[in-house]
């Protein structure tokens, strides 16, 4: 059913109507015409007020990016507690929506070139993390490499816990999520004390673990522990 009035709706609104009919007929399948039919809205307002086609089904990392600027400033705690507040602000808002998130994965899954976007969007997280993180890091060394890495890291983490609630949708994401970030931060800290780097020990060196988008969290957290700790 086409929403009366989409003005008044949400973006989180008008994006599970759009996904809706995107997952129904197909993305190829479905027309702007169509979309802009079930939004209740002209093909011309449906160009300006949404963008493309592809941008719709795109448009919730939209809405969660611009918020993620507030989340981050407004966090208490260290800068790797306001990344992690960011990655369970992102999760939490997926999983109150679950018919909406299960058939945007749906979608995705069907079509290589959204999924090709979809990694596009996820490095745009570990951009604004990185951004936080080089900037309340303190020390000159530790934002050599720290901000990179744990960006990417919380993103991958993010990520694990979100395949293990679409295999399960019953698991508790947030705590789940919420403890293995509390693992990952835990892991860093050992190199920062007080937003000063602990002084290294004679001959360490700095390691760069690489990692595939899908690595298990287990795996990620390991991957890092021996990095730090070797």
């Amino acid at each position: 059913m086409a929403p009366s009035d989409p003005a008044s709706l949400s973006s989180a609104d008008v994006t599970a109507t759009a996904i809706h009919l995107l997952a129904q007929q197909g993305y190829d399948s479905t027309s702007v015409d169509e979309l802009a039919d079930v939004l209740d809205v002209s093909r011309s307002t449906f160009f300006r007020r949404f963008g493309t086609k592809e941008e719709i089904v795109f448009a919730d990392h939209t809405y969660l990016l611009e918020r993620l600027g507030g989340v981050l400033a407004d966090s208490e705690g260290d800068a790797f507690d306001a990344v992690n507040k960011a990655c369970l602000t992102v999760i939490r808002y997926h999983v109150s929506r679950p018919e909406a998130t299960l058939e945007r994965r749906a979608l995705l899954r069907s079509n290589p070139s959204l999924r090709e976007r979809e990694l596009v969007m996820a490095h745009r997280y570990e951009r604004i993390f990185r951004a936080h993180l080089n900037a309340h890091l303190v020390d000159d060394e530790s934002r050599g490499w720290m901000p990179s890495a744990y960006a990417a890291a919380s993103v991958a983490v993010h990520n694990d816990a979100l395949r293990t609630w679409f295999a399960e949708q019953k698991t508790d994401a947030v705590k789940h999520l919420q403890g293995e970030l509390g693992d990952l931060a835990d892991s860093f800290r050992r190199r920062v004390t007080a937003g000063a780097e602990v002084p290294a020990r004679a001959g360490s060196r700095v390691v760069v673990a690489a990692f595939e988008s899908d690595a298990a969290a287990e795996t990620v957290l390991a991957s890092i522990r021996r990095a730090l700790d070797g």
